[in-house]
């Protein structure tokens, strides 16, 4: 199954990225209590590869889901920046309405998924992984990094 959310190019940053925030990892290992300190490392490898492991199953074995979903309203959200940053940050202090919603996005910024900007709770993770987005440029392989680490 094809998807257009992963090339080549997201897995080489996306690796990179890997290897800068395990290194940050094992500094921080050096920090920790020395009866935990074993089990640090081990810890941080194990949250990444299921963070990852999940966005792949997403991605290519169900083909989207809520995961998705919540990217293609950050890229939205991205868009609306790029196009006009005083409706971006409106966007991000007022609570989600029809009204706020035909206003601040079009044919040109694209239109989120119906359930992720209409509730506080969908919003908030949306506009979250949003801020990572502008952090690491469009690489969906890079959200479970930022937001896990």
């Amino acid at each position: 199954m094809e998807s257009n959310y992963v090339s080549f190019y997201d897995i080489s940053i996306a690796t990179l990225w890997l290897v800068i925030f395990l290194v940050i990892a094992n500094s921080r290992a050096r920090k920790v209590d020395a009866t935990i300190r074993k089990y640090y490392l081990r810890n941080v490898f194990f949250k990444f590869f299921f963070a990852i492991s999940f966005a792949i199953v997403y991605l290519i074995y169900y083909g989207g889901g809520d995961t998705t979903a919540y990217w293609d309203g950050a890229v939205t959200l991205n868009n609306l920046f790029m196009n006009s940053p005083s409706l971006y940050f409106e966007n991000l202090i007022t609570e989600p309405s029809s009204e706020i919603f035909s206003k601040h996005f079009s044919l040109e910024t694209g239109y989120p998924p119906v359930g992720c900007l209409k509730s506080l709770r969908h919003g908030l993770f949306v506009k979250l992984l949003q801020l990572c987005l502008l952090l690491h440029l469009n690489l969906i392989l890079l959200a479970p990094f930022f937001l896990h680490f």
